[in-house]
């Protein structure tokens, strides 16, 4: 009698298929994470023809029409063959269906990560410097927008679907394990328990289920994101980055707010000047060795943060000016909205938009530093020097932004007598610019006052501590 052979399970049997099933999706996963950017890179990028401009325009919509929605309908089809989310109709994953919506899905993200390749088929040597090439009349195939399109879908596989596969793969092995069956009959317990009996443990279910369902939501949001940026304006398409200046700008005037409702008081004794505490020989022998600065650097505590109550009011104006700013930007309130042409080269177009968010990290920068210093009741080296410096950058920056708005925006939909600068930016921004220069020039004068508190004539410059400022200056 010969010995039996052991068993083996074919390929493709029930026994084998969550194996398959988790080798193909980490075979997906690897594919994305490993892809490298191989377009050509170029010195000048060359000018579309009018053909090609078309043929473009036909591939941008058949993006946004039908391979990102579809993209979509495939993330809801692998959820319900997991036998999660709202349409499932049996908890146990349907193996050869899942199989097949993977099989469907890599094919739909091969092609459509080509198709958005083609829009944007080179990059440029020095990406830093403004984009050569006079794209106005390109529409939505403007270097910034399909450029966009290409990062954010790069940046999907990268993350969010790396994300969404890491977790059906722990769905799919909890499945094998066996452990989903044993929870399905921890529920039917549950629900068909005897009254007279103890009622049983409630199941928990495994955590990686409620994941896969909050990522696929994550999933699509982010790809109605690329199926806007194919279809938006120009103006709609920066707005889309400015958005989150409002809500930035509201924790701004918060913070502010809760170190304003509490006014310390000065600190000074009478007989001894404000900022000279009395140093008795005690203090002096047992001063710290790395003590920052000479003696007479010394404030009694409390001092600092009572001589910035000033600069916390007065930022104040000038951080709800800023919002009034973005929300005109917005077209919020839409009493008076404005809108700009499509005809601006992708260059002006990244100019306006670093422009906003280099505004919008500078009014940070000097919140940060204000509440700094006030929290930990001491100067820095930041805010000493660049709080007179940063409400000019800031001017600046948004000055750009009128200069660009004023050139390229569209004329007001109601006939006018004015011009449309005059009847529109003359109201919308001009007079505004003007109150955000006072509120800033204030700011200046009472920050000049606040580091003339603070005589450095005498301290050595601190290298690391200039590292660290420049640092702040880049951010």
């Amino acid at each position: 009698m010969s010995d039996a052979e052991p068993a083996t399970t074919a390929p493709g049997a029930p026994d084998s298929l969550p194996s398959e099933i988790i080798d193909d999706l980490t075979a997906l996963d690897r594919k994305w994470a490993e892809i490298e950017d191989t377009r050509d890179i170029v010195d000048t990028p060359p000018t579309l023809t009018t053909e090609q401009l078309e043929a473009g325009r036909e591939i941008m919509a058949e993006i946004a029409t039908e391979l990102l929605p579809s993209i979509q309908q495939h993330l809801d089809k692998l959820t319900k063959a997991l036998g999660l989310g709202p349409f499932a109709r049996d908890p146990t994953p349907q193996l050869r269906d899942l199989q097949e919506v993977i099989a469907n899905l890599g094919q739909l993200l091969d092609r459509t990560n080509d198709t958005i390749v083609s829009l944007s088929p080179w990059v440029y040597n020095d990406e830093s410097a403004p984009v050569p090439i006079a794209d106005q009349d390109y529409g939505v195939l403007k270097r910034i927008r399909c450029d966009s399109l290409f990062d954010l879908f790069r940046a999907i596989l990268r993350q969010s679907m790396h994300d969404f596969i890491d977790a059906c793969i722990v769905h799919i092995d909890y499945f094998r394990s066996g452990k989903l069956a044993r929870h399905q009959a921890a529920i039917t317990a549950y629900n068909d328990y005897d009254y007279r009996e103890s009622r049983p443990p409630t199941p928990q279910p495994h955590p990686a289920g409620e994941r896969i369902v909050e990522l696929v939501g994550s999933c699509r949001q982010e790809l109605s994101r690329l199926i806007e940026i194919c279809t938006q304006s120009d103006l709609a398409l920066l707005q889309q980055d400015w958005r989150w200046l409002t809500q930035a700008c509201d924790i701004w005037l918060s913070e502010l707010a809760e170190r304003l409702r509490v006014i310390p008081e000065p600190p000074a004794e009478e007989g001894q000047p404000i900022g000279r505490p009395e140093r008795n020989a005690f203090d002096q022998q047992h001063e710290p060795a790395n003590a920052i600065g000479p003696p007479d650097h010394e404030y009694p505590p409390g001092f600092v943060r009572s001589q910035l109550i000033p600069l916390l009011r007065m930022a104040v104006p000038m951080v709800k000016l800023f919002r009034i700013f973005i929300h005109r930007l917005l077209n919020k309130p839409r009493a008076t909205t404005f809108q700009i042409s499509d005809d601006l080269p992708t260059a002006d177009l990244v100019r306006l938009g670093t422009s906003v968010r280099h505004a919008g990290k500078t009014v940070d920068l000097i919140l940060t530093q204000l509440c700094w210093m006030y929290d930990d009741d001491m100067f820095t080296d930041a805010g000493h020097r660049l709080l007179d410096k940063w409400p000019r950058d800031l001017t600046i920056q948004l000055d750009r932004v009128i200069v660009l708005l004023n050139v390229y925006h569209s004329p007001p939909p109601v006939p006018s007598a004015l011009a449309p600068s005059e009847s529109i930016f003359k109201t919308m921004f001009y007079s505004l610019r003007g109150q955000l220069f006072l509120a800033t020039r204030n700011f200046i004068a009472e920050a000049v006052r606040f580091n003339s508190l603070r005589n450095v004539a005498n301290q050595d410059e601190d290298p690391e501590g200039l590292e660290d400022l420049e640092l702040l200056e880049d951010m």
